[in-house]
């Protein structure tokens, strides 16, 4: 398994924005993430940071019963590994809230999550907010993620068009995230691997739409140049 990592701030108009990201490549553990502290809020930065290591502690605090599942088939053993990987997110977004509570200057701190547990073969991803995860098969970029946003819910309903939903100042706002609600309930996938895939966790902040199927065989053949990047 080759990993790379790479963060850098986003553009606006009015030009480079605060790098809010924060992220985790944990071989050991076999975990992923990509937390992005929601822009506009207080304690964006210190959300995602919060959310990382709380996932992470988490994770290791039931590493013995993800990698005793792990060992079995079946599908009661695969949706518990879901369960636990989910419970880490819950924990975070009880974290990120206590934190904001307990501190004016971080009410109402918020960020995405993409977590992704990798044993063997066998995927699992957690999701909440619009960071997203997608699949590179056979030079083909997929998301697997739908994003939490009111936009993508309205375009997914069909009461809003593509003009609409580029259009509206509210398209941006997130339904759910950690930190936004007392509860949160985030989206859980699970897969199988197939050879050479790569999968690429991102915010928002990556156009994937413009992701060509030779853009996309690059993540395949220069993973290499994927870790040159991420010391930049």
């Amino acid at each position: 398994m080759q990993i790379a990592s790479h963060s850098a701030p986003g553009v606006t108009p009015k030009g480079p924005k605060d790098n809010q990201d924060s992220y985790l490549c944990d071989r050991e553990l076999g975990l992923f993430l990509v937390c992005d502290g929601v822009s506009g809020n207080k304690g964006g930065k210190e959300a995602s940071t919060l959310c990382v290591s709380t996932i992470q502690t988490q994770v290791k605090a039931v590493l013995n019963e993800i990698n005793d599942c792990a060992t079995h088939t079946g599908p009661e053993d695969r949706a518990r590994i879901g369960d636990l990987l989910r419970t880490a997110v819950t924990r975070a977004n009880q974290a990120v809230r206590d934190a904001g509570n307990s501190n004016p200057s971080l009410t109402g701190m918020t960020c995405t999550c993409e977590a992704l547990l990798i044993r063997g073969t066998q995927a699992w991803v957690v999701h909440a907010g619009d960071s997203r995860t997608v699949l590179v098969r056979r030079d083909q970029a997929r998301q697997l993620t739908e994003d939490h946003s009111v936009g993508a819910e309205m375009l997914r309903s069909g009461q809003w068009t593509e003009t609409q939903a580029q259009k509206s100042p509210y398209a941006h706002v997130l339904t759910r995230a950690i930190g936004l609600q007392e509860y949160i309930h985030p989206d859980v996938l699970e897969f199988e691997l197939a050879s050479d895939d790569v999968l690429v966790l991102t915010s928002d902040g990556v156009n994937l739409a413009a992701i060509t199927p030779q853009e996309a065989a690059l993540f395949e053949s220069f993973p290499e140049r994927l870790a040159q990047l991420s010391r930049t």
